[in-house]
């Protein structure tokens, strides 16, 4: 329905949806507010059907261990209608429809837009160059639409948004209209049992979460807001390396209202909405905004985490248990899918963006597959983990170790850090000390942002565990590790460009995991002096390869004498190793 609206500035005829009964909006000729009558008179309207694309979920840690789970972004298309108004001389016809993954997916019966959904662009046939322009809104993001024929390796269609005033919802209605999409995801694993968070993207029960929330699932539930309990059927898509699951759920005859995707990445410092459950807390809602924008080369430069896609940074918080929960727009539509937190770092958090799940939603097949925990092996994005070159020792090594300059001091295991020691007693110190033994060394402690160049490198230090204390129920044995990678110029490409030049560890002693989780320590844990230890090995062996390295530098220039006859020449520099 529209409500006829006359700006008294200009005496421009204009309508708008129902939506903005009561509310302020722009004149599309002058520019100026113009405020949209109460009443609502009937208008003739009709239903276009359409289909909706849905996203798969993903699964926590284990229970058992500590959910380490991170916040992730949900992705949803949005069935759209027509509706045409006539309102005097001008004629506005609004279509907006939703589009699925090849082959198409039958729904039972057409849909219709529902009051709560975002109101469509409106594009009025009065304008004025010489007017000043309606501001534009801080994101341009829109249901994506127009991609029911996209085959299933075709790229996402471009979305071009048209204008119509940007609404901000008050932060109850915009819980609202999205938390009726959230579900608690409970995963069951041969290793345990673990919880994440998703989100409803199709009508039909296609859903996404994080990859890691379901790897290594046997099988799954899904609790919604309202108490209803679906079974998860399978999987459509997993995406490991950008942390994407596509995912089935079981509605039965239960309706639920799709989260609509933004086409467009946000503009830096857009206050965003996050859902999930952290610590087991189900349907949580938290707010913060953009900080930044991260590629693939900065995840892996900044945070240590070899993963693809585009990352939202934010400053929403999270906790383990909302992995696969959306952040949203404060118009509610999706702009990226919280998945993982910097444990000591602060409000450093990282979603996936909503144009990767766009994509990935593009080439999940209709069919699902049930879950097997052999075909969902866990991605390890840590590059402390994973299979990077050792220069220890070597003379490369050695080299790329005395060059040092700027040095990030990371936590690669963030959230399980933050999961087993969330009040940061013994994590913390962990950092402390390693950046500490970096600036005793003159050894710059770069902030977030620094653009890695020569002399960079990361410095993981991070907290783990090294297997239950015998005779010791509850106990593990904890560890302090540290891993020193070398940024490589030389190295062309991602592949290769970091090189480990050390490493070592520390035990630090026999703790009750719990009683750590709720900030207690014996006082007889004596640990600083471990770490103390173990820093002190970092800071020797930048000492030895530093000496090295000033031992085989070229020697400076010196002019030779000339000899009867002859004109002086220059020496020949030294070659070192």
């Amino acid at each position: 329905m529209r409500i006829d609206v006359s700006c008294p500035s200009c005496l421009a005829d204009f309508n708008v949806r129902e939506q903005f009964a009561g509310k302020m909006v722009h004149c599309k000729k002058c520019g100026k507010p113009v405020e949209v009558p109460g009443r609502v008179e009937p208008l003739k309207r009709f239903s276009v059907s359409s289909d909706e694309i849905a996203v798969s979920s993903r699964r926590l840690p284990k229970k058992s261990s500590g959910s380490t789970g991170n916040m992730g972004l949900s992705l949803g298309m949005v069935v759209g209608v027509g509706a045409t108004a006539v309102v005097g001389l001008i004629i506005v016809v609004i279509t907006m429809s939703r589009g699925g993954p090849p082959p198409p997916v039958q729904l039972p019966a057409p849909i219709t837009a529902s009051p709560a959904r975002i109101p469509s662009p409106v594009e009025l046939n009065v304008t004025s160059p010489a007017e000043t322009p309606t501001p534009q809104p801080l994101l341009q993001p829109v249901a994506v639409n127009d991609i029911a024929n996209v085959t299933p390796t075709a790229p996402l269609p471009t979305v071009k948004p048209q204008e119509e005033p940007t609404v901000v919802l008050p932060l109850p209605d915009l819980i609202a209209r999205v938390e009726p999409a959230v579900v608690r995801l409970e995963v069951e694993a041969d290793d345990g049992e673990g919880f994440g968070s998703g989100y409803i993207v199709h009508a039909d029960g296609t859903a996404v979460t994080n990859y890691h929330v379901i790897a290594g699932a046997k099988a799954a539930t899904a609790l919604f807001a309202d108490g209803t309990k679906v079974d998860v059927q399978g999987y459509k898509l997993v995406q490991p390396r950008t942390d994407i699951a596509v995912i089935k759920l079981d509605l039965g005859d239960k309706k639920v209202e799709p989260v609509t995707i933004a086409a467009a990445l946000p503009k830096k410092g857009i206050d965003v909405v996050g859902f999930g459950a952290p610590e087991g807390l189900s349907f949580t809602t938290s707010t913060g905004i953009i900080s930044g924008i991260r590629n693939s080369e900065v995840m892996a430069d900044e945070t240590g985490q070899d993963l693809d896609g585009t990352w939202l940074q934010t400053t929403c918080p999270i906790s383990s248990g909302s992995s696969g929960g959306p952040l949203t727009d404060r118009q509610g539509q999706l702009i990226a899918m919280n998945s993982m937190g910097h444990a000591t770092g602060q409000n450093l958090n990282f979603a996936i963006s909503a144009v990767d799940i766009a994509a990935a939603l593009t080439e999940a097949p209709s069919e699902f597959k049930p879950l097997v925990p052999k075909e969902l092996v866990a991605y390890e994005s840590s590059i402390a983990r994973k299979g990077v070159a050792e220069e220890i020792g070597t003379p490369r090594g050695s080299r790329l170790l005395a060059g040092l300059k700027d040095v990030a001091v990371v936590d690669p295991l963030a959230v399980f850090s933050a999961t087993v020691d969330p009040q940061q007693l013994i994590s913390s110190r962990i950092q402390a000390r390693a950046r500490g033994a970096l600036e005793h060394r003159n050894i710059h402690v770069a902030p977030p942002g620094t653009k890695p160049g020569a002399g960079f490198g990361l410095l993981l230090a991070f907290l783990d565990f090294d297997g239950a204390a015998k005779g010791r129920t509850g106990t593990q044995t904890l560890v302090a590790r540290s891993v020193m990678l070398c940024r490589d110029p030389d190295v062309k490409g991602r592949s290769g460009k970091y090189c480990i030049v050390w490493k070592s560890e520390e035990k630090l002693g026999s703790l009750s995991v719990p009683l750590l989780m709720h900030g207690q320590i014996p006082k007889n844990f004596q640990f600083e002096e471990k770490l103390l230890k173990l820093f002190n090995r970092l800071e020797a062996t930048h000492r030895i390869a530093s000496t090295a390295e000033s031992r085989t530098e070229p020697p400076k220039e010196t002019l030779a004498k000339p000899g009867p006859g002859k004109s002086a020449k220059t020496a020949t520099p030294g070659v070192g190793f």
